[in-house]
């Protein structure tokens, strides 16, 4: 399903994941969330996939770009979380996708989340979930 209801903005689930994305990968040219525009959304009840577009290039091979061993987060209403990476494609972040892990099924409600140490696999105290 195509869902346009948040088409021109990103919502604070996707700013904060971008948010760490950019601050792992500036380096390599990776955007700012301001500078990422929503071209549309794709849902299902398994998981979200966002459509972007942005200026400047991200110098990476095309693929998948996750945070590090774990591109994890846990969110109240998910009993095991979700999984997320970006796409890039032609050195632009194309999409970020969002899994639930396990078989539960999401109706991509951003409840509170916190995101895994990407390098740990610890929780970390973001959005206050503790």
């Amino acid at each position: 399903m195509i869902d346009t209801a948040f088409k021109s903005a990103l919502t604070p689930l996707e700013l904060d994941l971008l948010d760490r994305f950019h601050s792992r990968y500036k380096q390599l040219g990776f955007p700012p969330p301001e500078g990422i525009r929503v071209k549309f959304r794709q849902s299902s009840s398994a998981g979200r996939c966002t459509y972007f577009e942005h200026e400047g290039h991200v110098q990476r091979v095309d693929g998948q770009l996750d945070l590090g061993r774990f591109s994890q987060f846990d969110m109240v209403g998910l009993d095991a979380g979700a999984s997320f990476w970006v796409e890039i494609e032609n050195s632009k972040v194309l999409y970020l996708e969002i899994n639930v892990n396990g078989e539960q099924e999401w109706d991509c409600s951003e409840l509170r989340w916190i995101v895994l140490d990407p390098d740990t696999g610890e929780l970390t105290s973001k959005n206050g979930m503790e």
